[in-house]
């Protein structure tokens, strides 16, 4: 400033004085208006980091039509179908019998329960076996009750009780398949009323399907597919008796299919009944009320929830789970009382989702040395699993990478060739 009252001093004229008084006015409005609109980028920043840090401390808002939404406190029993049912997934067609292969060529499931309308483990194993079987070239039918007649990704669907329709399959000798007892009597009888073979896949170590049908089916026709070497091992001297040819099939998870990216916001319980954990997740939600939890409802059993924690909210059961529920997820937790596999599980580790789970048989011989486990009696330890995950990043990582490892080497190729060599095996049996 000192140097320019100088010069105006030394300028020779009224004229020169005053365009160098013009000149420094414009100079310093320029510099003021600079100045304003750097303080405005500042403030920005500033709300942008303020925004951020917000958002990461909160979970991402769900869709509105997959939360729950009634107050209260409440344990109910929920018909999952009815919001499955809001996609159309299943293509009403009336395929043929013309179409299907012939002389055992076929593999006509006898069940109760099956996707997309029903998504628990054991049904889900069901349909992923029968998409790879697509590929390998057989022709799939599941009969269920009440099914329309159609296709679902591949699979022909049908009513199980329309006995004409069922007729018409059965008369071109497919290998007949069942699982959980509840078609059992009737698979067996179609068997023997048809000359066919039987593989009953195994999915727990009590539920052996039992029947007048099966005795006579004799273990020339009867073949079992066990879902887990532990389940095996617990059936190992009926299986021996029968002298029935029988593999180990575990519910094929390809990681592939199941890694996403997740943005790690809640600490996660996939079905929410008592034996899966539902009544463990409150006592979590209620001791860690600084933790987002979310609770999925599974496809069976009664739902234990809590509407009046603020910090525990839940999902409807979705046949998108990797999209719906890992891609959101942080920690998964499994503790579950009885659990012969632990299908929820082993997906989650596909997207490297560290796992706590309680030390269930299954849940050993899925995990082995990639999860956390904690007695489901400990809800102290529990939380403290929890806490040293959320605030230990290099261990949360480190878990994190075995997590992804584990998923890797459950690659399902093995176990898919071993059913279908079983499969063809049977199919070439008199």
């Amino acid at each position: 400033m000192k140097a320019s009252c100088h010069a105006l001093c030394q300028a020779s004229g009224r004229r020169q004085a005053l365009q160098l008084l013009s000149s420094l006015w414009q100079s310093s409005h320029s510099c003021r208006r600079l100045a304003t609109v750097v303080g405005v980028l500042v403030g920005l920043t500033i709300c942008l980091r303020v925004l951020s840090s917000f958002a990461r401390s909160r979970p991402l808002a769900l869709p509105r039509q997959l939360l729950s939404e009634p107050p209260g406190s409440a344990t109910r029993n929920r018909d999952t179908a009815a919001s499955a049912q809001e996609k159309p997934l299943i293509e009403e067609i009336a395929w043929s019998v013309d179409e299907l292969a012939p002389h055992r060529g076929t593999i006509l499931w006898m069940i109760k329960l099956y996707p997309p309308l029903h998504n628990a483990g054991a049904e889900c194993m069901a349909h992923t076996m029968n998409q790879a079987l697509l590929r390998r070239g057989w022709t799939v039918v599941v009969a269920l009750p009440g099914s329309v007649r159609g296709v679902y990704e591949g699979v022909r669907l049908m009513d199980v009780n329309d006995a004409a329709a069922l007729n018409e399959v059965l008369v071109r000798e497919p290998l007949v398949m069942m699982q959980l007892n509840a078609l059992g009597s009737r698979a067996h009888h179609a068997a023997l009323e048809h000359d066919l073979h039987v593989v009953e896949v195994v999915h727990n170590t009590w539920e052996l399907s039992n029947s007048n049908e099966k005795e006579s089916l004799g273990p020339q026709r009867l073949h079992f597919v066990y879902n887990s070497e532990w389940v095996k091992r617990a059936h190992e001297e009926e299986s021996r008796a029968r002298r029935s040819r029988s593999v180990v099939v575990r519910p094929l998870v390809d990681w592939r299919q199941y890694a996403v990216e997740s943005t790690r916001e809640f600490v996660t319980l996939v079905n929410t009944c008592e034996n899966k954990g539902g009544g463990m997740l409150i006592k979590l939600a209620r001791a860690m009320p600084h933790v987002q939890f979310l609770g999925v409802r599974g496809a069976y059993g009664d739902s234990v929830e809590n509407h009046t924690l603020p910090n525990l909210r839940y999902l409807n059961n979705t046949p998108r789970v990797a999209q719906e529920v890992y891609a959101r997820t942080s920690i998964l937790l499994a503790p579950s009382q009885y659990e012969s596999w632990g299908r929820a599980a082993v997906e989650a580790l596909a997207s490297g989702i560290p796992v706590i789970a309680s030390p269930t048989p299954g849940l050993q011989e899925s995990l082995a040395d990639a999860a956390i486990f904690v007695d489901t009696t400990n809800a102290v330890g529990w939380v403290g699993a929890i806490s040293r995950l959320r605030e230990g990043p290099e261990y949360y990582w480190k878990v994190s990478e075995r997590a992804r490892q584990r998923a890797a080497e459950l690659d399902p190729r093995q176990d898919l060739e071993q059913l279908h060599q079983l499969l063809r095996w049977v199919a070439s049996r008199g």
